[in-house]
């Protein structure tokens, strides 16, 4: 290996270092709870290290989420692929379903606590920061979930585009939401003092999960309608409105 090659191997340990601290610190204070001061200590990195790597502190946040996005798109890409009708196989839907789900909570993500990391900087993208721009779960993640819903609604052809575009965020949010909740309470030091791993809950809850999103799925087109009637009729009439004071 000539002196160029270990220069620029040794500019890619540099990045990933950064990387894997900036992921435990945002992890721990959100971005803007983190400093890049912090992130530089955590790394154990000269203070120009960072600023030659990357241009800003929101920079290094997105790549450290697209890091982890392109993992968890190839992970569901490659279990997409393995759905098929088969005999021995459960029905497609769920397969779908499951290859959506189970790649949050791979190993191929890392141990343990990288896995609760990375699902609580998930909450922070999704639940707790607005982003000027195009979100940092980036393009590629987009596309991903553009594919799922194909695979859906051409599986359960019962339903309007729009019908299984709705259901299908319903299911994106509840899955991201439920996982980041996990995660932030594992990674909570009351929580660990008591052997407790939410994550695993998780994990073990996936069966129930594609199970009940299945049967969203499969629910006739329309199917909320009549409720959606009802609550329209009561807003018409005042009826959700507090009784004023006595």
């Amino acid at each position: 290996m000539d002196d160029t090659q270990n220069l620029r191997s040794d500019s890619q340990r540099s990045v990933e270092r950064i990387l894997d601290a900036a992921e435990k610190t945002f992890a721990e204070r959100g971005f803007e709870g983190t400093s890049l001061r912090d992130i530089i200590a955590e790394a154990g990195v000269a203070n120009g290290a960072i600023h030659y790597h990357f241009k800003t502190k929101e920079d290094l946040f997105r790549r450290v989420i697209r890091r982890r996005a392109r993992q968890i798109t190839g992970l569901r890409t490659e279990q997409l692929e393995q759905c098929r009708v088969a005999e021995d196989r459960p029905p497609l839907l769920e397969q779908i379903i499951y290859a959506f789900m189970s790649p949050l909570v791979s190993p191929e993500l890392g141990n343990k606590d990288a896995r609760y990391r990375f699902a609580r900087l998930r909450a922070w993208v999704i639940n707790e920061y607005t982003w000027p721009n195009a979100s940092p779960l980036g393009e590629l993640a987009t596309a991903t979930d553009q594919r799922f819903l194909d695979m859906i609604a051409g599986d359960q052809s019962h339903l309007p585009r729009e019908e299984a575009r709705q259901r299908f965020t319903i299911m994106w949010c509840a899955v991201h939401d439920i996982s980041s909740a996990a995660a932030r309470a594992a990674l909570d030091e009351a929580e660990r003092k008591r052997n407790i791993h939410p994550m695993i809950d998780f994990e073990e809850q996936i069966p129930w999960l594609v199970t009940i999103f299945a049967a969203m799925f499969r629910a006739p087109a329309g199917a909320s309608d009549g409720f959606s009637a009802f609550l329209e009729r009561i807003r018409d009439e005042g009826l959700d409105q507090p009784a004023p004071p006595a």
